[in-house]
């Protein structure tokens, strides 16, 4: 996070000069790309970078946070509808990477749930990538739809995709810590264990339906504060 800081502040100096060059001599490249375009570029390259080492610090605090069992950030009042955007804003070069086809179905009026908007963050964006990684291509597609419950008092999340899906025996392991079936390209098997931690901090609860070769839909109900 340091380091992307002085790169943001090395470029800010350096733009002048490159523009000045630019102006007298016309159109270079800066790592492939030309100069009228990095006026674009380079900022958004920095603030993924900045946004990326956020969300790593965030995921390593709240592995430290089950250690500590530390409650002290679940007294706030979270919005589901705004969570979710953040989430999605910072997952959108992933998105359409993934898939030409996300939705969003947000509930209106939905009430607040007490907690932590920054772990719910993690739990939607970690759920949001297994649907995109599971997508066999682009034509597939991943709907979120948000509601509320009065008579339960509960706030609805349900992610659903059209992915490769679980068989029966993989549906029973996934809560486990360590267990992926992505080990050999990268998974640490954490993801969906500390999710459901995080959803079980917040009193909620957090539920797959799978059939193999035809998506997932995780179903995630909150107690509203």
């Amino acid at each position: 996070m340091h380091n992307a800081q002085l790169v943001t502040e090395a470029w800010q100096d350096a733009f002048p000069i490159l523009a000045e060059y630019y102006r007298q001599y016309g159109e270079f490249s800066l790592g492939g790309i030309p100069f009228s375009e990095m006026h674009e570029v380079i900022p958004r390259l920095l603030l993924g970078i900045t946004d990326g080492s956020v969300r790593i610090k965030n995921i390593v605090d709240t592995m430290k946070n089950f250690v500590r069992a530390d409650k002290a950030n679940l007294d706030g009042k979270v919005y589901i509808n705004k969570v979710i955007v953040d989430s999605v804003l910072i997952l959108n070069n992933q998105i359409n990477k993934y898939t030409e086809k996300f939705y969003l179905d947000f509930g209106k009026d939905l009430p607040p749930v007490k907690g932590s908007a920054q772990k719910l963050e993690q739990v939607i964006i970690n759920l949001i990538m297994n649907s995109l990684q599971a997508l066999p291509n682009k034509k597939c597609g991943i709907w979120i739809s948000t509601s509320s419950n009065k008579d339960s008092g509960c706030v609805i999340i349900s992610i659903k995709d059209e992915g490769c899906g679980m068989s029966r025996k993989v549906l029973e392991r996934i809560m486990e810590p360590f267990f992926s079936t992505k080990l050999n390209t990268g998974g640490t098997g954490l993801g969906l264990y500390i999710s459901q931690s995080i959803v079980k901090e917040h009193r909620g609860s957090m539920e797959f339906e799978s059939e193999h070769a035809k998506g997932t839909t995780v179903v995630i109900k909150l107690p509203s504060s």
